[in-house]
């Protein structure tokens, strides 16, 4: 069940930061905490916005500077969390690969493996589907599924797509509880990932994320260290978000 997370702040009730899918306990806990964190800097973000904007002994120029100040001290913390994430991510990457590991062939083998791959490519379009079903059934060959798992997809006669689904699902069989572990994980953090991407967002170009929406998280490797800067954009977005706090 999907859960959304939004900021909460006079004038930014209701403004959607992102969507968390899976759990927030077990494998998601880590994810879930730094997801909340990175929710809350865009909350102090927005709580400041109306701060500063209410400020009656502030000239709408003299308004600019702490407002831009209070930015720039949100991101410090936001790109650490994207920074985590993204080692969380990684680490998760190399769990899989573990997983999905399997021993290489000695010379006999290794002749099998290429046999069992022209049998598959053989295949009908529905004698193709068949086996794939019957990996998530149990009814495959381990051996055949070791023969997939130490070829490339095309030698299989498979799609990129197939193949992965065909791993996963082998990987799943032989680990339930590991898998279903680093799947919820992996969930928690790449929700966790578009959330810090559209809190930083949201501070570093004022308020881009609109009311009952999620801009998709179109990863730039630099976003979470962008600094804003002076110039019309940015002042375009700090009077955007002083008349709708005003």
């Amino acid at each position: 069940m999907s859960n959304t997370m939004k900021i909460e702040a006079p004038g930014y009730q209701g403004r959607l930061i992102g969507i968390w899918r899976g759990r927030t306990d077990g494998p998601a806990a880590a994810a879930h905490k730094v997801a909340n964190d990175a929710r809350m800097q865009a909350t102090g973000f927005a709580l400041a916005v109306s701060r500063i904007a209410n400020d009656g002994n502030l000239t709408t120029q003299g308004k600019a500077e702490p407002l831009r100040n209070n930015a720039m001290e949100r991101l410090t913390p936001l790109r650490d969390l994207a920074k985590q994430a993204a080692a969380a991510q990684d680490g998760i990457a190399k769990q899989r690969a573990a997983m999905l590991k399997v021993a290489p062939p000695d010379a006999a083998t290794a002749v099998y493996d290429v046999a069992i791959g022209q049998y598959l490519r053989g295949l009908d379009d529905r004698d193709a589907a068949k086996f794939r079903s019957s990996i998530a059934t149990g009814e495959a060959s381990p051996r055949m599924i070791d023969a997939v798992a130490r070829m490339p997809a095309e030698l299989v006669g498979m799609s990129a797509q197939q193949h992965r689904e065909v791993l996963d699902t082998a990987a799943a069989r032989r680990d339930p509880e590991g898998w279903e572990a680093l799947s919820e994980a992996a969930l928690a953090w790449e929700d966790a990932a578009d959330i810090i991407h559209n809190a930083t967002e949201f501070v570093a170009h004022g308020a881009p994320v609109q009311a009952g929406t999620v801009q998709p998280a179109v990863r730039t490797p630099d976003l979470p260290y962008r600094l804003p800067t002076e110039g019309s954009a940015w002042q375009d977005d700090l009077n955007h978000d002083l008349a709708a706090a005003a």
